[in-house]
């Protein structure tokens, strides 16, 4: 199953982020990288109050994980997508994929206090509006988090 082309913008980005910073390349820079391209994956952490300066202020030092789990964020991205029916893995598989398996991108999103859950829901939703063809599938989305407390920490939008 190939990439998306966002997703392999957002991997290649990746790994110059990491290699800027002399580090090794670990789902974190990913999860950071994601902000460097537009991609929806992007756009709901920022829908839910996460952007890249949240998840720098976070960060203490070199982020740090098992070898292979990037190679298993990836590989689990590949069957979410599989599983989605999709033909090709895009950020939101890879968002996915990071709550389901233990890694550096999980503790990052973890230490903004984003909910897992809560991330899994709208993501399964955008998966199913941009499946039906909706032009926005993030719109509904929007009302009913203008609904809900904001996450912590999340001064609202304007």
């Amino acid at each position: 199953m190939v990439d998306s082309s966002d997703l392999g913008q957002v991997l290649a980005e990746a790994e110059d982020i990491a290699r800027s910073v002399g580090q090794t390349l670990t789902s974190a820079h990913v999860v950071l990288a994601l902000f460097t391209v537009d991609n929806p994956g992007a756009r709901l952490l920022r829908e839910r109050g996460v952007d890249e300066d949240a998840l720098l202020g976070k960060m203490n030092g070199a982020p740090a994980e098992s070898e292979g789990t990037l190679q298993e964020v990836r590989a689990r991205a590949q069957d979410i997508a599989r599983h989605c029916g999709s033909t090709e893995v895009d950020c939101l598989h890879l968002l996915i994929a990071v709550t389901r398996v233990r890694c550096a991108a999980q503790t990052l999103l973890a230490a903004v206090r984003l909910d897992r859950a809560n991330l899994l829901a709208a993501i399964r939703a955008a998966l199913a509006g941009h499946r039906d063809g909706e032009a926005d599938p993030l719109a509904y989305l929007r009302d009913e988090l203008d609904d809900r407390e904001p996450p912590y920490g999340h001064r609202g939008r304007g």
